[in-house]
């Protein structure tokens, strides 16, 4: 069982590592892998390590390895039987879909932007220790179960494309150039006006977003 992510106290790991022995308890015989860097504030490390002190359940010992290269993140990805990720403070949440492109079940809480872009509505829907180990027991020992939940991260996988992203952030830069000026937000006297293309024209954020000026061009010429 892989827990892969720096010691973030969102990121949960003394958590999962209260998962794990639950998952023991219940009679799985698994291994936990904890890979990711110890930081030096707001990290769960003292937590991990007196929950660890503590174990003597025989079914399973856990190993930390602090950080692992590019090369052995995919091979723990790919060679683990389940991932946990019981991350609380995610922008997106990449782990679980790296897992399952590499063809490993990853337990997940039913929140966020996991919930919304995966799909999956079989993940634990209570931050509880008892919620999270159900889930992932089913998955290291029901092949079913198991290959289920990759099939449904897979298909979100082929589903958001960058050219499918593309595609809908053109459409909405299109609506919003479309919708109606509001009169009130004009700038009076074209001295002013001038000023003000001239300040947003040599601006960051417009030199930024010239490729997608000419990706948009590209496909309304198409």
């Amino acid at each position: 069982m892989l827990v892969l992510g720096n010691d973030f106290q969102h990121k949960n790991r003394d958590f999962a590592i209260a998962v794990w022995q639950q998952v023991l308890q219940a009679g799985e015989a698994c291994e936990l892998v904890l890979a990711g860097l110890h930081v030096k504030s707001s990290s769960s490390k003292q937590g991990e390590e007196e929950l660890l002190a503590k174990h003597v359940d025989l079914r399973g010992s856990a190993h930390t390895i602090g950080h692992v290269t590019p090369a052995s993140r995919e091979w723990l990805l790919a060679n683990a039987h389940a991932v946990l990720y019981p991350s609380s403070a995610e922008g997106f949440g990449f782990v679980p879909y790296e897992a399952a492109a590499l063809g490993t079940p990853t337990t997940f809480a039913s929140f966020g932007p996991l919930k919304e872009v995966s799909g999956v509505n079989t993940t634990p829907k209570l931050w509880t220790i008892d919620a999270f180990a159900k889930d992932l027991t089913a998955l290291l020992s029901d092949p079913q179960a198991a290959d289920l939940r990759i099939a449904h991260l897979q298909a979100a996988i082929a589903q958001h494309t960058w050219d499918g992203f593309a595609r809908t952030l053109i459409d909405f830069f299109q609506h919003v150039i479309a919708m109606p000026t509001v009169f009130t937000s004009t700038v009076a006297g074209t001295a002013a006006a001038d000023s003000a293309l001239a300040s947003i024209m040599s601006s960051k954020a417009y030199r930024a977003t010239e490729k997608l000026r000419k990706v948009k061009n590209k496909f309304s010429k198409g």
